[in-house]
């Protein structure tokens, strides 16, 4: 038995297409529309869910930039 995670699994607003462009560079397949899924400020929205499997390849996107938030800082910046 192996042990680890064996599947990844993500979903955004389908009006958000730049999230489905991060989840496909990051090597996720588009797997299926959840309609009506999420109720936002009072209307359903549309997921797109995306999955990942440890035996999936790994992606051959170019990676995207790291945007440095507040203070000229990126996610992965130590303080």
């Amino acid at each position: 038995m192996v042990d680890g995670l064996e599947r990844l699994e993500l979903g955004h607003r389908a009006n958000n297409p730049a999230s489905g462009g991060v989840a496909r560079a990051a090597g996720f397949v588009l797997e299926g529309r959840e309609r009506g899924k999420f109720l936002i400020d009072g209307e359903r929205v549309d997921v797109l869910t995306y999955g990942r499997l440890r035996t999936d390849p790994w992606p051959t996107t170019e990676p995207l930039p790291l945007d440095p938030g507040p203070g000229g800082r990126t996610p992965l910046s130590t303080r």
